[in-house]
């Protein structure tokens, strides 16, 4: 069975060789639906620390979906000899386990948090986009109506009204001004949302929550202290 060749994200044993278990290669319907370029899952433990590791395998040479059975016939060829499967033209880059925790942004009031958690679940889901856009922007709109009540009105003129008061940066509000699902009628309309749409969305949505929560407490308790 091949070998991987990395650092390990556990214990940080340097270009630690790790025999591969297990593989799992993503079916062509998969590939073909999602217009992208074939791909391959392993799964290997350190030699060191024995923690579970997981990487992706692709290819430069085959990086189109059209090209999935020759990316196939490399990787089988590949996995079954002896040494690293980063041969020929594969490649290989560590897939690290998403954590919850250390995601969501610090410090976030418990209906902020269930509303951010649940929009990042939605935005992984399949077809999940409407959801997480409405979600996204409810963690936004508690989050101003908890620490600013006597702002008023839909979520782009709040925000602008808080950089106004000097409240978030300027670049924050031109940002949500690109971002159309801002917008009050942003995620009602009738072709949905996509994920082009909502990844900047996204982006916003957590960069705000840590300037204008986590940040300002973490300000706060270095100054306590």
């Amino acid at each position: 069975m091949a070998t991987l060749t990395f650092t390990c994200p556990h214990c940080g044993a340097v270009k630690m060789s790790m025999k591969i278990v297990g593989w799992y290669t993503a079916p062509p319907e998969f590939v073909e639906k999602n217009r992208q370029a074939p791909f391959a899952n392993v799964f290997a433990t350190c030699g060191n620390c024995i923690g579970p590791v997981s990487a992706k395998i692709t290819s430069n040479k085959y990086g189109k979906h059209e090209q999935y059975q020759f990316f196939i016939q490399e990787f089988s060829s590949a996995i079954a000899k002896d040494y690293s499967i980063e041969s020929g033209s594969l490649a290989s880059i560590v897939v690290r386990t998403p954590n919850e925790v250390s995601g969501t942004p610090g410090h976030l009031s418990e209906p902020v948090k269930k509303a951010f958690r649940s929009a990042e679940r939605n935005f992984k889901a399949e077809d999940g986009e409407d959801a997480a856009a409405m979600l996204y922007r409810r963690s936004i709109d508690i989050a101003i109506r908890e620490k600013h009540p006597e702002i008023k009105g839909n979520l782009a003129p709040r925000i602008a009204k808080l950089a106004e008061k000097g409240l978030i940066p300027p670049a924050m509000k031109e940002w949500a001004d690109q971002i159309r699902l801002i917008g009050n009628d942003g995620a009602h309309e009738p072709e949905g949302v996509t994920k082009e749409d909502l990844a900047p969305m996204r982006g916003f949505t957590e960069a705000f929550l840590r300037y204008f929560i986590t940040i300002p407490f973490e300000v706060a308790k270095y100054r306590e202290q």
